[in-house]
């Protein structure tokens, strides 16, 4: 399968890396609270191997699962056929394997390295950008729990309208283009000549140019550039 742009700008990194940030986050904040319960100086000392393995553990349902979700949402892609499956069947290929490369990487590589850099000496910092945006998501969450009903109901009447809103899509994937371009071929016989073919091209673009609604007409004459399609200098096309 060849490698093109759109298959190649498929791959968000922030969908491919977000699940290693979610796994080395997750061990150094578990790291820095061990670091103040039990002190900086101990705690540099102490095998920190076993805190990581339960940690990744835990973290690595969510990163698994939370991938699986953007996998399985490709699956429609695969079914699509003629023009769109042929554009975007390698979009879906692409960035399929790519979250499974990535998930294999965030499940194995990440825990080990953050073993290795994260030993000695963790330290939490925070800053003001990010706490005000914490303030402001953990304002909406205390919120949505302490209105639980209503929380749901909103949540089932957007599902409604999502639901709802389907009917006004089309079933084609592919919107139709109207470029306001005519193409017209015109076949002549195989025993003309060269020069009457000539000919016949340049009565042909003048009647085309006579019609007021013709902006513009740019005629081909003889085979296409490309070797797909057979024809001979007895075919003609205008535009």
């Amino acid at each position: 399968m060849s490698a093109n742009l759109l298959s190649m700008g498929a791959i968000d990194f922030g969908i491919i890396i977000d699940g290693a940030v979610v796994m080395v986050e997750g061990i150094f904040v578990m790291l820095d609270h061990k670091a103040k319960h039990f002190g900086m100086e101990k705690f540099n000392r102490m095998a920190k191997l076993g805190w990581i393995k339960k940690t990744g553990g835990e973290l690595g349902k969510a990163v698994f699962f939370s991938k699986l979700i953007i996998i399985i949402s490709l699956i429609p892609i695969f079914s699509f056929q003629k023009v769109e499956g042929k554009m975007f069947s390698p979009l879906a290929w692409t960035l399929g394997f790519a979250l499974l490369g990535a998930l294999l990487f965030t499940l194995t590589l990440v825990p080990v390295l953050t073993s290795i850099l994260l030993n000695k000496n963790v330290r939490e910092k925070h800053n003001p950008v990010v706490n005000f945006f914490n303030r402001i998501v953990m304002g909406g969450f205390n919120w949505t729990y302490g209105h639980k009903k209503l929380s749901l109901i909103i949540a089932v009447l957007f599902m409604g309208a999502s639901f709802g809103s389907a009917k006004f899509l089309g079933s084609e994937f592919l919107p139709q283009l109207n470029e306001g371009a005519l193409w017209v071929e015109a076949k002549l016989p195989m025993s003309m000549s060269l020069n009457e073919t000539v000919e016949f091209v340049r009565k042909f673009r003048k009647e085309l140019g006579s019609f007021p609604e013709v902006n513009g007409c740019c005629r081909r004459r003889a085979a296409p550039t490309t070797a797909q399609t057979p024809a001979g200098s007895t075919m003609c096309s205008a535009r």
